[in-house]
């Protein structure tokens, strides 16, 4: 909670539009609202450009109707005189007070997974707002009706997109809207990325050179992942030296910057071929001979992960190393020498 220094007003308002912002989400699918990000340390100072003027209207409305579903929450449990349902308003008014201010001190750094915690309140506040519109002569009972039909559309229809935006990642550098429940920039499926594998398993295959690989975290990680479980001998982009037996390519998004990408390659590297595979492009990279230090790297000495992030593994992975440790544990000297035996 102290990563970023902010005031504690700062803090509440990031949460209330988060909460809104997530509510939005979780209620209708709609992940393109915005809010402004207010400072009050210098004067009241509001950003809100690109992407965030164009969807700040839905976030100011996200807002509002989580405030008028918090008014519609008191204004029932002042109003209820049976014990039931005022202590299940009772009960939801301390869930909400409990995560917004769990989640107050974190609102800068918080998880999109987090408000998953909350993701039942946003539904009972939203069911006690059309409850209240409901009491509007007959119109409000119309007018409840279309909101609850416009609000399955609404999720049937932004799933639909997102299925239809991973079904075309592999072919088209798709601009996607912005990615409130992963933070994708863009979207990239396993296949997409096993057709990158299997492009670099065939240079591997043809030269025998380690393949030398950079790309954007989330990528790297995954691909990196896949070239070792194919048994893949592979090394960093530009953290492993530079030697001559070895290929060398860099991954990035399409879409984004490739010149600024290449910037810091180019005093080592010269360009070579661009391979599309949609959102994701494969630029060669060819060393300099007056970069190299060496004629092949040394594999044969384990390295410590480039990562600073722990180890992630599968539960398939998970569960076989701990199947081995246990084994290994559960076997005794008079098992190792009778497997020694039997070996002989």
């Amino acid at each position: 909670s102290t990563k970023n220094q902010h005031l504690l007003v700062e803090k509440i308002i990031r949460n209330t539009s988060g909460h809104a912002l997530y509510g939005m989400v979780i209620v209708t699918g709609f992940e393109g609202g915005m809010f402004p990000a207010i400072t009050l340390s210098n004067g009241i100072q509001w950003v809100c450009a690109s992407k965030c003027d164009a969807g700040k209207w839905y976030g100011v409305t996200a807002v509002l109707v989580l405030g008028a579903g918090i008014l519609c929450l008191v204004w029932r449990f002042w109003q209820t005189t049976q014990q039931k349902p005022r202590d299940f308003l009772l009960l939801i008014g301390i869930w909400f007070v409990v995560t917004f201010g769990l989640f107050t001190p974190l609102a800068y750094d918080i998880a999109p997974r987090f408000f998953l915690l909350s993701g039942p309140i946003f539904f009972i506040l939203v069911g006690l707002l059309l409850q209240k519109l409901r009491g509007i002569y007959v119109v409000g009972r119309f007018m409840v009706w279309g909101i609850i039909l416009f609000f399955v559309l609404s999720n049937l229809y932004f799933l639909q997109s997102r299925f239809d935006e991973l079904s075309r990642a592999g072919k088209d550098a798709i601009d996607s809207a912005p990615d409130r429940i992963l933070k994708e920039r863009i979207r990239v499926t396993l296949k997409q990325q096993n057709a990158i594998i299997d492009f670099l398993e065939k240079r591997y295959r043809e030269t025998g050179y380690p393949v030398y690989m950079w790309s954007e975290p989330q990528h790297r990680r995954a691909l990196k992942y896949l070239l070792e479980k194919r048994g893949i001998e592979n090394a960093v982009l530009g953290f492993d030296g530079v030697y001559r037996q070895g290929v060398y390519y860099l991954v990035l998004r399409t879409q984004s910057n490739i010149e600024n990408g290449l910037k810091k390659y180019r005093e080592q590297y010269s360009v070579g071929t661009t391979t599309s595979f949609g959102t994701l492009i494969v630029l060669e990279l060819i060393p300099k001979p007056e970069a190299m230090i060496g004629e092949r790297q040394d594999f044969s000495q384990p390295k410590a992960s480039d990562s600073q992030a722990p180890p992630r593994y599968t539960w398939r992975e998970f569960l076989q190393q701990n199947a081995s440790v246990s084994n290994a544990e559960e076997e005794t000297p008079f098992d190792q020498l009778e497997d020694r035996a039997q070996d002989n």
